[in-house]
Protein backbone atom coordinates (compact mmCIF):
# COMPACT_ATOMS: atom_id res chain seq x y z
CA UNK A 1 0.00 0.00 0.00
CA UNK A 2 1.30 3.51 -0.64
CA UNK A 3 -0.12 6.67 0.68
CA UNK A 4 1.00 9.70 -1.12
CA UNK A 5 0.87 12.92 0.76
CA UNK A 6 1.63 16.78 -0.98
CA UNK A 7 3.89 19.01 1.63
CA UNK A 8 3.76 22.45 0.95
CA UNK A 9 6.31 24.10 2.82
CA UNK A 10 5.87 27.62 0.68
CA UNK A 11 3.65 28.92 -1.61
CA UNK A 12 4.52 26.84 -4.34
CA UNK A 13 6.90 24.67 -2.88
CA UNK A 14 6.47 21.21 -2.90
CA UNK A 15 7.94 18.05 -2.36
CA UNK A 16 5.91 14.85 -2.21
CA UNK A 17 6.49 11.93 0.47
CA UNK A 18 5.63 8.47 -0.20
CA UNK A 19 5.26 5.77 2.38
CA UNK A 20 7.01 2.73 1.34
CA UNK A 21 5.54 -0.95 2.05
CA UNK A 22 8.41 -1.58 3.88
CA UNK A 23 7.96 1.17 6.86
CA UNK A 24 10.24 3.81 4.69
CA UNK A 25 9.30 6.96 3.77
CA UNK A 26 10.61 8.51 0.38
CA UNK A 27 10.81 12.02 -0.27
CA UNK A 28 11.10 13.90 -3.81
CA UNK A 29 11.67 17.13 -5.10
CA UNK A 30 10.60 18.32 -8.76
CA UNK A 31 10.98 22.06 -9.19
CA UNK A 32 11.71 23.53 -12.73
CA UNK A 33 15.14 24.31 -13.80
CA UNK A 34 16.99 21.81 -11.35
CA UNK A 35 17.07 18.03 -11.61
CA UNK A 36 14.22 16.09 -10.00
CA UNK A 37 15.98 14.36 -6.77
CA UNK A 38 14.85 12.43 -4.37
CA UNK A 39 16.05 10.11 -0.99
CA UNK A 40 14.36 7.38 1.35
CA UNK A 41 14.36 7.92 5.65
CA UNK A 42 13.04 5.22 8.06
CA UNK A 43 10.54 8.77 9.24
CA UNK A 44 8.88 10.86 7.94
CA UNK A 45 10.08 13.48 10.14
CA UNK A 46 13.49 13.11 8.26
CA UNK A 47 12.00 12.90 4.62
CA UNK A 48 10.36 16.44 5.52
CA UNK A 49 13.45 18.12 7.11
CA UNK A 50 15.53 16.74 4.44
CA UNK A 51 12.89 17.79 1.81
CA UNK A 52 13.09 21.33 3.85
CA UNK A 53 16.76 22.08 3.34
CA UNK A 54 17.16 20.81 -0.36
CA UNK A 55 14.17 23.47 -1.48
CA UNK A 56 15.99 25.68 0.90
CA UNK A 57 18.97 25.61 -1.14
CA UNK A 58 16.82 25.81 -4.27
CA UNK A 59 15.12 28.81 -2.88
CA UNK A 60 18.90 30.49 -2.13
CA UNK A 61 20.54 29.24 -5.36
CA UNK A 62 22.68 27.05 -3.88
CA UNK A 63 21.53 23.92 -4.45
CA UNK A 64 24.56 21.77 -5.96
CA UNK A 65 22.91 17.85 -7.01
CA UNK A 66 24.64 15.08 -5.27
CA UNK A 67 24.13 12.18 -7.35
CA UNK A 68 27.68 12.06 -8.65
CA UNK A 69 29.21 12.34 -5.55
CA UNK A 70 26.98 9.73 -3.55
CA UNK A 71 27.49 7.08 -6.42
CA UNK A 72 31.58 7.72 -6.42
CA UNK A 73 33.68 5.43 -4.63
CA UNK A 74 36.55 5.94 -2.95
CA UNK A 75 38.52 4.80 -5.52
CA UNK A 76 36.87 6.39 -8.24
CA UNK A 77 37.90 10.35 -6.18
CA UNK A 78 41.69 8.97 -5.51
CA UNK A 79 42.38 8.09 -8.76
CA UNK A 80 41.21 12.11 -10.05
CA UNK A 81 43.37 13.53 -7.09
CA UNK A 82 46.08 11.23 -8.41
CA UNK A 83 45.79 12.80 -11.69
CA UNK A 84 44.47 16.47 -11.09
CA UNK A 85 46.41 17.81 -7.68
CA UNK A 86 49.58 14.99 -6.85
CA UNK A 87 51.29 16.26 -9.81
CA UNK A 88 51.25 19.90 -9.00
CA UNK A 89 52.80 18.99 -5.37
CA UNK A 90 56.21 18.62 -4.46
CA UNK A 91 57.12 14.77 -3.57
CA UNK A 92 54.38 14.12 -6.21
CA UNK A 93 56.62 10.83 -6.87
CA UNK A 94 56.24 9.53 -3.16
CA UNK A 95 52.63 10.70 -2.60
CA UNK A 96 51.18 8.85 -6.00
CA UNK A 97 53.11 5.85 -4.61
CA UNK A 98 51.33 5.90 -1.92
CA UNK A 99 47.64 6.83 -3.61
CA UNK A 100 47.99 3.97 -5.32
CA UNK A 101 48.83 1.91 -2.48
CA UNK A 102 45.53 3.03 -1.05
CA UNK A 103 43.62 2.23 -4.76
CA UNK A 104 44.66 -1.16 -4.05
CA UNK A 105 42.82 -1.53 -0.60
CA UNK A 106 39.30 -3.58 -1.23
CA UNK A 107 37.43 -1.05 0.36
CA UNK A 108 38.61 1.48 -2.45
CA UNK A 109 36.42 -0.26 -4.83
CA UNK A 110 33.40 -0.46 -2.60
CA UNK A 111 33.38 2.57 -0.37
CA UNK A 112 31.13 4.89 -1.64
CA UNK A 113 31.40 8.65 -0.86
Amino acid sequence: MLLVLNIEFREKDMATLTKRGDGQWQAKIRRRGYPAVSRTFSTKAKAERWARIIESEMDDGAFVSRTEAESTTLKEALQRYLNEVTPTKKGSRQEADRVRAWMEHELASSLRL
